[in-house]
């Protein structure tokens, strides 16, 4: 048999889940915070559900790796990518700089440098113009960077 409820907690009941308990409402208000109003536009903007993610977080200057960003968009609709990096070659980088996953080329280096972090976004885009931006490090080693030390053990004697 539940207790009657005081009158503090009555009105605490009036109030929204997030003011209720910010905690365990966190997340929801999160993942609605995009969800379309009620009785107004049904537009809404793409919402990221996970920052670009490359298959690697670090390269030798010339290798590939592919990218992905997963995103979603409440109304359903196709959305639009454009990526992009800091580095002076741009979008000659991605072997298509308008897909969902792309396959990275890490730049080249000065012939001093002992490596670098190349930043790597993207634009998420619906057929509405509304908008998402996201982005991620990715560190550049020269190609001959030593990936580990050889190490030879003599033994001396018996």
């Amino acid at each position: 048999m539940q207790a009657e409820q005081t009158a503090e907690q009555a009105e605490n009941n009036e109030l929204p889940p997030v003011v209720r308990d910010p905690v365990r409402s966190r997340q929801i208000v999160y993942l609605h915070a995009m969800a379309r109003p009620l009785g107004g536009s049904t537009d809404s903007v793409p919402l990221v559900i996970g920052y670009p993610r490359p298959s690697q977080s670090a390269c030798l200057e010339g290798e590939s790796l592919s990218i992905e960003t997963r995103v979603v968009d409440a109304d359903g609709q196709a959305l639009a990518f454009t990526w992009g990096t800091d580095d002076a070659e741009g979008q000659a980088l991605f072997d298509d700089p308008f897909a969902a996953v792309v396959t990275f080329t890490c730049p080249g280096l000065d012939a001093a440098s002992n490596g670098r972090n190349v930043m790597v976004y993207t634009l998420i885009e619906d057929p509405d113009g509304l908008e998402v931006w996201s982005q991620e490090g990715i560190a550049v080693y020269p190609a001959e960077y030593a990936q580990y030390d050889e190490f030879t053990q003599v033994k001396e004697g018996g």
